[in-house]
């Protein structure tokens, strides 16, 4: 935003892709550093061999996800709203959610029936839909909006 500001718009795009791609990579370290410790869940936790299995298979998901969610994050909070894009931040955050994800969750629990893990990923459809039209925005360099004059 401070760069835009000062009218240095080919600077603010250089800003806004290293930090995207800095927040990719270290959700990937987040990811690798919680692989072993998802491994560990029965030291910790005194439950059944199966609730177990459930919650590595939500973390190896989740691992999975990470890089998507940091995209989808510093798109949304990072990217958009400080070069002004509010309307595309505001569309990719709650958009998604309301018209894809949540009725696709819905439909995988009570009609298609579907095992947790799918239902989990349906519920998270908006994490690839985040990431693919944040990229698609951040190297258009559409979401650079100087708000300041």
């Amino acid at each position: 935003g401070k760069k835009i500001g000062e009218g240095m718009y080919d600077e603010a795009k250089k800003l806004a892709k290293k930090i995207t791609f800095f927040m990719i990579g270290c959700a990937t370290c987040v990811g690798i550093f919680l692989f072993p410790l998802s491994m560990c869940l029965k030291y910790f936790f005194k439950v059944e061999p199966e609730v177990i299995h459930m919650a590595q298979v939500f973390l190896w998901i989740a691992i999975c996800l990470y890089p998507l969610w940091s995209i989808g994050m510093s798109m949304v909070v990072g990217v958009c709203r400080s070069g002004g894009d509010t309307i595309f931040a505001l569309i990719i955050d709650v958009g998604f959610m309301w018209v894809v994800s949540l009725p696709l969750g819905f439909c995988a629990v009570y009609f298609w029936h579907l095992p947790f893990w799918a239902i989990y990923l349906c519920v998270h459809t908006e994490d690839f839909l985040k990431s693919t039209f944040g990229l698609i925005r951040l190297f258009s360099g559409k979401w650079l909006k100087n708000v300041t004059e």
